[in-house]
């Protein structure tokens, strides 16, 4: 029964990412992801913390089995199946707290159909696959706990049972390589640190410092492209400072992640108001009664408040652009808390019927409702600058990205524009999809473009805009422009979806 429920399970979510995915390329990070993944970067030029050089590899792996011209939407679809997986493994932990089964079917809906869940499966991403790292470990700590809890009355226990030390070894194991996915990993290390030490603390030194040599062997094990990154950098830099640096926080994200950059504040809101969508589903409401139940696996419920509380404070004090991207980790722990509350709760079977019916409702309804409001009320989210044919407010509020072709259309008509030998100026979020179209062969390889990873000084830009002839930007805009190119001495023609740059006569 077991069996044909997690087939089951994992069948319908899957179909559903699948059906939902985006076709082709994206922006932004998504679109450096497909960039990446065709050209085999498993370094990028960032710093190791952005470089996610296991999932690169994963992709690129499972990507490669599709024919090339569905390689962007198999890349997109990759993190579909890294979402599947966490709910699977959210199930089986589930089923380990004992839960009835109604509970843990609405407990997994609730999180595959919450907003950023299901947003984050459709596109490019890493964070699907982090949350699937995160319940396996749990799954791991989950086993442990409960090993050990009949114990924990004795002044002595007893020496460690084999099947204790696989589970420690495969804990580290699946940290290092979920820190080869992505740095949320380093997050969890100080919660099973002390979980380590409460577990161990009765038994003898010599055999927990054996075991805490061990599982240190297994986490570089499972971390070794991480490891291979760190040394191949410090080989670099000579510096262990400033390769540790990249290793936590990247070359540019120290301040953000130390909280010593100043907070865009409209940013910041934006970003709540999308995260609470999420949360729009009666079923969130279950996690105030999980204290209920306090007095059942408390070492286990100890853990996970640990984790939920490094995670939901990590999340709400980190002011990037996409913050909001970042939530998925505490959503999936809460998940938890949500099912253990509502599994407190006698429900009949017509109630938690009326609950599952309100959680799909509100996963559709709560995203059209809400673009509908915007757009009537102010014409759609306003932004500094506006990317080609891409709709802000339901790039942001839907779900489903089958239908988002945006970024693909952009491309489209800027190869029309672009010519061999040009040059093209692209930020951040244009960069992606024109690098990875390039490097599909959408976009002729004889066309110069100039992005914030490829380490032209304001000095060689302004140069090689002097020399060529056709030079084209994509927005000219502070923000989204070299301030050298914004004093007056150029001005910007708008040509289909590009603007030409020309310098003017200053006589």
């Amino acid at each position: 029964m077991r069996k044909h429920f997690y087939l089951l399970l994992s069948t319908c979510f899957l179909l559903l990412y699948a059906v939902t995915a985006q076709r082709g390329v994206n922006w932004q990070d998504s679109g450096e992801f497909h960039y990446r993944v065709l050209v085999h970067d498993y370094s990028w030029v960032s710093g190791i913390a952005i470089a996610h050089p296991a999932y690169i590899v994963s992709a690129d792996l499972f990507s490669s089995l599709f024919p090339d011209a569905c390689r962007f939407y198999a890349i997109n679809l990759f993190s579909g199946l890294g979402m599947v997986l966490a709910l699977i493994l959210l199930a089986r932990l589930l089923t380990l707290f004992r839960l009835k089964t109604s509970t843990v079917i609405l407990t997994v809906l609730t999180l595959g159909l919450s907003h950023m869940a299901w947003w984050l499966s459709t596109i490019a991403e890493v964070y699907t696959w982090s949350l699937a790292f995160l319940m396996a470990e749990l799954l791991c700590v989950a086993q442990l706990c409960v090993r050990n809890s009949e114990g924990g009355h004795q002044e002595k226990l007893p020496p460690q049972a084999p099947k204790d030390i696989v589970l420690w070894l495969l804990l580290a194991l699946l940290n290092g390589l979920h820190a080869s996915f992505h740095n949320f990993a380093f997050l969890n290390l100080p919660v099973y640190a002390v979980l380590f030490a409460y577990l161990q603390w009765r038994r003898s030194l010599l055999q927990s410092i054996a075991l805490l040599l061990l599982t240190a062997c297994a986490w570089f094990l499972g971390a070794c492209l991480l490891v291979a990154l760190f040394f191949l950098e410090w080989s670099v830099t000579h510096s262990f400072m400033a390769t540790l640096k990249s290793l936590l926080f990247s070359h540019e994200f120290e301040s953000v992640v130390t909280g010593a950059r100043a907070i865009n504040w409209s940013l910041a809101k934006m970003n709540l108001a999308l995260a609470i969508i999420s949360f729009v589903s009666p079923a969130w409401l279950f996690v105030c009664f999980a204290g209920r139940t306090r007095r059942t696996y408390s070492c286990l419920k100890l853990t996970l408040l640990g984790l939920t509380a490094i995670h939901g404070l990590f999340w709400i004090r980190y002011f990037v652009p996409d913050q909001v991207t970042f939530l998925l980790p505490t959503l999936g722990l809460l998940a938890i808390w949500a099912g253990i509350g509502l599994d407190s709760l006698t429900l009949g079977r017509k109630q938690l019927v009326v609950l599952g019916t309100a959680i799909l409702l509100c996963a559709i309804t709560t995203p059209l409702l809400l673009n509908n409001i915007l757009l009537v009320k102010q014409g759609g989210v306003k932004r500094v600058r506006e990317l080609p044919f891409r709709n802000e407010s339901s790039y942001w509020l839907y779900p489903w990205k089958q239908n988002e072709r945006s970024a693909a259309l952009f491309v489209e008509e800027a190869r029309k524009l672009l010519k061999e030998g040009d040059l093209l100026i692209a930020d951040n979020t244009a960069a992606g999809p024109l690098m990875a179209a390039q490097a599909a062969g959408l976009l002729t390889p004889n066309i110069r473009i100039i992005t914030f990873f490829t380490g032209e000084t304001e000095a060689e830009l302004l140069s090689l805009v002097e020399k060529k002839e056709r030079v084209y930007i994509v927005s000219p805009v502070a923000g989204y422009a070299s301030p050298a190119l914004l004093t007056g001495w150029f001005q910007f023609e708008k040509e289909g979806v590009l603007y030409r740059i020309r310098k003017v006569r200053h006589d």
